[in-house]
């Protein structure tokens, strides 16, 4: 894995990038980083010139692949535009009135930068609508690196005591958070109904916000309880509290109108990114023109930025979302995700692996040890054998599958698809799959 331009690479990275990583995410549990030097559709290739299929593709932001040709032309064209620029343009008309035609819940849309940024902002616009504080939040969803929703993550050094009513301790994400404020946070574990009705009862007096993963995609592929969706939709509705979906990563992938059109269930306030701009620098706050109406202008939630809304990102985000939009892209894209986990499903049977796959628009989660469907992260960790997961992982990437079976500190991370992806690739995928299997074969080890 390591040559040596790969460990000199790592050692000068060292002595300048903290870490030897741009970004802490890419500083990947158990191995480090690895450099690469180009990508191209669906495959990576290391500064050793080796090549992988790339399973994390931008964790999860590049549903088109590497080097997209109409995101490419589109980006082409803006070069000649004068493409730093984020002054006020027909392209930024254009993207929105595009995301309002698509997305049930959008009457009004304001650009960001990334999907920490918009939910951000949609917490404080629920907070200036409804003049309160609190937001429920569920364990283990996800919601960005900033400090108001970083509780109860994967990031998180080690489970909330279960608290009263179901409610449970709110243990920042990262060190820095103020712990003081959790107690603006209320976490629930999700697809629990009770404990979420017990917790709006006991807390709508404050209570300004819930926002949830629809999809639990930060914990693999964990899909809602249609009854728990419905539940949280029609009390947050009575109660007059502003329900946000976070579709960061459900957003244009399980849908082409994200998770609210794939189950019919439309929030008041929705956070875009990721897909939104396929590998492009752009996220969106999107929702109800009463409650858009709270930021400026014409109201007084600032959010704004010197680089939000730029035009090259802006062009982008067209090419994709035109891309998207074309006749047959979701039916691949799900048969794609529907041969990776029935070829997943039968090797696991075969080698008698115990454990649970599901996927939805191109992410997958595999659960190595349990028996039944996680319905929350504490499912998952109940039964999840972590140490033959990290087995899998370690060997996937010496077959060159980067991205397969990559260990969180709570559960597995998702396997993502695109639709550079091709069924040779799946099939070569699991053909890799099956020669791990034999190469390590299942214990309990954690």
């Amino acid at each position: 894995m390591h040559t040596s331009q790969m460990a000199a690479l790592r050692l000068r990275a060292e002595q300048s990038l903290l870490g030897g990583v741009a970004s802490g995410w890419n500083h990947l549990s158990l191995t480090g980083p690895i450099y690469f030097k180009r990508a191209h559709g669906a495959y990576l290739y290391d500064v050793d010139g080796r090549r992988y299929i790339d399973y994390f593709l931008g964790w999860g932001s590049l549903l088109l692949g590497h080097d997209p040709p109409g995101m490419r032309d589109a980006l082409l064209a803006a070069l000649q535009q004068g493409f730093c620029h984020e002054y006020e343009t027909e392209s930024q008309i254009l993207l929105a009135e595009k995301i309002c035609s698509i997305v049930p819940c959008a009457e009004r849309v304001r650009l960001a930068n990334s999907g920490t940024e918009a939910t951000m902002y949609a917490v404080r616009v629920a907070r200036s609508r409804t003049g309160k504080n609190k937001i429920i939040k569920f364990e283990g969803h996800f919601h960005g690196l900033h400090d108001t929703l970083l509780f109860a993550t994967d990031s998180s050094p080690r489970l909330g005591a279960l608290q009263e009513g179901g409610e449970i301790e709110p243990v920042p994400g990262s060190s820095g958070v103020p712990s003081a404020l959790g107690e603006l946070v209320v976490v629930l574990p999700f697809n629990d109904t009770e404990a979420f009705a017990r917790a709006v009862e006991r807390h709508h007096a404050d209570l300004a916000a819930v926002i949830m993963e629809p999809i639990a995609m930060n914990l693999g592929c964990i899909a809602p309880d249609r009854a728990f969706l419905d539940a949280v939709r029609r009390i947050t509705s009575e109660k007059g509290i502003v329900l946000i979906f976070d579709e960061v990563l459900t957003g244009f992938r399980v849908a082409l109108g994200g998770a609210q059109e794939y189950y019919g269930v439309s929030p008041d306030l929705a956070c875009y990114g990721k897909a939104l701009g396929c590998g492009m620098s752009i996220a969106a706050v999107a929702g109800r023109k009463d409650i858009m109406e709270e930021i400026y202008p014409p109201g007084q939630v600032q959010m704004g930025g010197t680089n939000s809304g730029r035009i090259l990102a802006v062009a982008g985000a067209l090419a994709a979302l035109d891309t998207l939009s074309r006749p047959g892209f979701y039916e691949r894209l799900s048969a794609l995700t529907d041969r990776f986990v029935a070829g997943m499903r039968s090797l696991t049977q075969r080698y008698d692996i115990p454990s649970y796959v599901e996927g939805i628009g191109g992410r997958i989660g595999v659960y190595f040890g349990l028996q039944r469907r996680p319905r929350n992260m504490r499912d998952v960790l109940d039964g999840w054998n972590q140490g033959f997961h990290n087995e899998c992982y370690l060997k996937a990437l010496e077959k060159g599958l980067y991205g397969v079976f990559h260990p969180l500190p709570f559960s597995p991370e998702s396997i993502t698809l695109c639709a550079a992806h091709t069924p040779e690739d799946i099939d070569d995928t699991l053909d890799k799959i099956e020669a791990i299997f034999k190469q390590v074969p299942y214990t309990r080890t954690g």
